[in-house]
């Protein structure tokens, strides 16, 4: 059990199969993402899998902006939201 660890306060996991790290990271509800760290230093594993979270996360923002993006433009095409000049 000591090729398993958490990253990240547990939203991934990194796990050693054949002599090389995977993680897994979950990216919804009941929803997961496996990916080769091809690596077997464990220490090398654990960053590869931090950077993994932090870009799943960042999609996971950036699908949220570019839907609420989408809504203000619609908004605005149909006349009931005005742009405030910055």
């Amino acid at each position: 059990m000591e090729d398993i660890a958490r990253v990240e306060g547990g939203l991934g996991v990194i796990y050693k199969r054949g002599g090389t790290f995977y993680a897994r990271v979950r990216i919804g509800p009941n929803k997961y993402a496996h990916r080769s760290l091809k690596t077997a230093n464990k220490a090398v594993a654990i960053k590869a899998a931090q950077k993994l979270v932090h870009k799943f996360e960042f999609q996971k923002e950036k699908q949220k902006q570019d839907l609420e993006w989408d809504k203000q433009k619609e908004l605005i095409k149909l006349g009931l939201k005005h742009i405030n000049p910055i």
